[in-house]
């Protein structure tokens, strides 16, 4: 309010001297500053009454009036006094340039001093001064509807040749467009002042693509479904026009294409994996449900799809089954495809163990061994760290095969061996059979010397009866690498590898892995 006071006191003084009867303080109502946003639109600025400092205006400046030659403005103001007699209007110019100022009317010029207005226009954002400066306010346009954006910008005036003004705002807010098809138009439309380059930024949250735009319209629209951030960067850098400067305009697009599901396979046997891969994905709300699986079929993140590995456990009955994908949070059916599973014929084996190595599989030491290792398969990290077919981690005599139904000493059956056992000699260097992550390094009492080891999407590789271990909790391997030595520790009847790999707790046939990635999908034209 201190620069209206200043400024009114030069008002005043020139109607002080302007008029035949002097006002007297109690002829004054208030005083009003607009600033002039074009012919028709004037924005009030400033008022100043009675009870905020008009009559210190009147008492100690209206008497000393300095008359002064008008000046060549860069800026105008209009104000209007309101007093008991009426309204009596001024301009109000500002020279930048040169600092000078003045108070106009019919009566006469007068100075008002500079330091006044520089205080002065601190009280508007400087684009209120300089509109014919500034850009306009551009239309975004999807498909004929009008989106709300953000938009930050560092934008310099130049009115003179002496004087700059940095304008830096920004705003929060911005719209997201939802469409379910990539066949759309994007168009931004400025009606005057045309950017001089458009630069525009797409994320989708995982990385961000960038074009150099030739023009306004049919801006670049992503393939893959998902929500995307659009940031068009428009740049003015022509310094003669009296401005230059950037915008960035901020919105976003969420993609919903049409999913699709695919198999690696449509055949399959017991103890086998069914690779799942959703294409165009939007977000995670999915579920899939098959029923050869009846608890959650965990879904992931991969490239630009979504995969899952369900697995077969090797007790399933040969037929047609049905896997079903839907929209989680709706409960609506996607797609449904079928698949076979075929009959596969296990062997039996008899096995002879000494009675001190039968007691080690007691329910007592069942229960130690479970404690300890309870949480060796718990947490599996949410990428996939292998890349094409494991290998077989020791070379050696197949001395148990996978699934084969497995008696003891003669008696009923034991259990369903669901793991390889390869024969070696003792020390025989085990090799990692893909990349992964160790979750588990320790003794067992039963399983002796056991790793674990995580490839990612609850996908795991158990090495077991270890003669020694090299690797450590948490440690990562590399297909190949070696993680320990052949041995014969825990219920075991001599040195082998008992080799086993599971999923979800179902444990697989590790023969599977090692003919082929189950997550290769031959119908997806992208191969993860």
């Amino acid at each position: 309010m201190k620069i209206i006071h200043i400024i009114m006191m030069v008002l005043f003084l020139s109607i002080m001297t302007g008029c035949s009867t002097p006002l007297a303080l109690e002829d004054l109502v208030e005083a009003t500053v607009y600033f002039p946003e074009s012919d028709e639109n004037l924005i009030a600025v400033d008022t100043l009454t009675r009870e905020d400092g008009l009559d210190d205006v009147f008492i100690h400046l209206v008497d000393q009036p300095v008359k002064a030659q008008s000046i060549k403005p860069d800026l105008i103001y209009l104000l209007d006094l309101d007093t008991l007699r009426g309204i009596m209007q001024f301009d109000l110019s500002f020279d930048l340039t040169n600092k000078e100022a003045r108070a106009q009317n019919i009566n006469g010029t007068y100075v008002i001093p500079f330091e006044w207005v520089d205080m002065y226009l601190e009280k508007l954002p400087i684009l209120n001064h300089f509109s014919y400066l500034m850009p306009s306010t551009p239309r975004l346009v999807i498909n004929d509807t009008t989106i709300d954006y953000a938009y930050n910008q560092d934008w310099k005036l130049h009115p003179t040749d002496n004087v700059t003004y940095d304008i830096k705002d920004q705003t929060t807010h911005h719209e997201t467009y939802y469409t379910e098809t990539d066949a759309i138009d994007i168009s931004i439309e400025f009606n005057r002042r045309t950017p001089n380059q458009l630069l525009l930024a797409i994320d989708n949250g995982k990385e961000e693509t960038t074009y150099t735009l030739d023009n306004m319209h049919n801006l670049p629209v992503p393939d893959q479904s998902g929500h995307y951030t659009y940031t068009l960067m428009a740049v003015w850098d022509d310094a003669s026009l009296g401005y230059t400067g950037k915008i960035n305009y901020i919105f976003g697009l969420d993609l919903h294409l049409e999913e699709s599901l695919h198999l690696n396979k449509t055949t399959f046997e017991p103890g086998d994996s069914i690779g799942v891969l959703i294409e165009q994905p939007f977000g995670l709300d999915y579920r899939i449900e098959t029923p050869v699986f009846k608890n959650t079929i965990g879904i992931f993140n991969y490239e630009d799809a979504l995969v899952a590995l369900v697995p077969i456990d090797s007790r399933t009955t040969p037929g047609t089954y049905s896997l079903s994908l839907y929209e989680a949070s709706t409960n609506t059916l996607i797609e449904t495809t079928q698949y076979q599973i075929v009959e596969k014929i296990f062997e039996t084996q008899q096995l002879s163990v000494s009675a001190s190595t039968a007691s080690l599989r007691s329910d007592e030491n069942a229960k130690k061994d479970a404690e300890k290792f309870k949480n060796a398969k718990t947490y599996s990290v949410g990428e996939k760290l292998w890349d094409g077919p494991f290998v077989q981690p020791v070379e050696g005599r197949i001395s148990t095969e996978y699934s084969v139904i497995r008696y003891v000493n003669s008696g009923t059956e034991s259990s369903r061996h669901t793991a390889i056992d390869i024969a070696a000699p003792q020390g025989t260097p085990i090799k990692a059979a893909h990349n992964g992550i160790v979750t588990f390094s320790s003794d067992l009492i039963i399983s002796g010397n056991v790793v674990v080891l995580d490839h990612g999407l609850g996908l795991f590789t158990t090495y077991v009866h270890m003669h020694k271990i090299y690797v450590e909790d948490g440690q990562e391997v590399k297909k190949g690498d070696i993680i320990g030595e052949v041995g014969t520790t825990g219920y075991s009847t001599g040195p082998h590898l008992h080799f086993a790999v599971s999923k979800s707790g179902v444990n697989l046939n590790p023969w599977k892995f090692m003919a082929e990635d189950p997550l290769v999908f031959p119908t997806w034209n992208k191969t993860p």
